[in-house]
């Protein structure tokens, strides 16, 4: 049974490295552009290993009907591997994902199928040839 839109919370999410000093940017963006309460926002900095208990931690507060925000894809991972694998986890939780500065990405849109087919076989492409390059500011 479908969430009524009181019941759907939205979740923010940031994966950034321990030396990144605008995690309060990050924040800010989500906030305000994503529309997400900040008691949702979860920081996942990484250091020299791939911890992923925060991320483990926040897929269980997500249920069917959520929206998980994200401010850009270079801050849901630190590689393609690792967005294909955290992208998929998040479909099969039945959430839908916005990308602030990609909304074509948005999972919750009419020809969202397509759409998600597309950026899979992108992402499988690429995920064993490169890692995901951006300007961190």
């Amino acid at each position: 049974m479908p969430k009524k839109q009181d019941d759907v919370k939205r979740y923010g999410y940031i994966r950034v490295p321990t030396s990144d000093k605008n995690i309060a940017s990050r924040r800010y963006n989500l906030i305000n552009e994503g529309n997400v309460d900040a008691k949702n926002i979860y920081v996942d900095p990484y250091g020299k290993t791939r911890d992923d208990a925060v991320f483990k931690t926040f897929l269980t507060k997500l249920n069917e009907g959520d929206v998980v925000v994200i401010e850009n894809l270079i801050y849901m991972s630190i590689d393609f591997r690792e967005l294909l694998e955290r992208w998929k986890k998040l479909s099969e939780k039945g959430v839908f994902i916005e990308v602030i500065d990609m909304p074509q990405l948005n999972t919750k849109q009419e020809d969202n199928q397509a759409r998600q087919e597309v950026f899979k076989a992108l992402l499988e492409y690429f995920k064993d040839t490169s890692t995901i390059k951006g300007k961190r500011d």
